[in-house]
């Protein structure tokens, strides 16, 4: 890859990059949206979901419904639960 070749051209599916928001299961495109680039080549890389204050309310909202021992958990074990997932 040079420096003028996007990184996601490298992506074996596209279709995994998604830009929209999740929030509360559901996909949100925004308000707004805006350009994400690659800092070392300024080249665009997408754009994406740029959510209002609403939207992002929301967001915390069902991201703290949605697990409450989550958030009572130290880095330590949330470390050993996503290293159980990878492996």
């Amino acid at each position: 890859m040079d420096m003028k070749t996007s990184p996601l051209s490298l992506l074996k599916d596209p279709s995994l990059l998604k830009t929209d928001a999740l929030v509360n299961g559901q996909w949100l495109p925004g308000t707004a949206r805006f350009d994400v680039h690659d800092p070392a080549t300024g080249l665009k890389l997408a754009d994406v979901a740029n959510l209002g204050a609403g939207d992002t309310e929301a967001a915390l909202a069902a991201a703290n419904a949605a697990c409450p021992a989550w958030r009572n958990k130290t880095g330590k074990e949330r470390h050993a639960i996503l290293l159980k997932w990878f492996q």
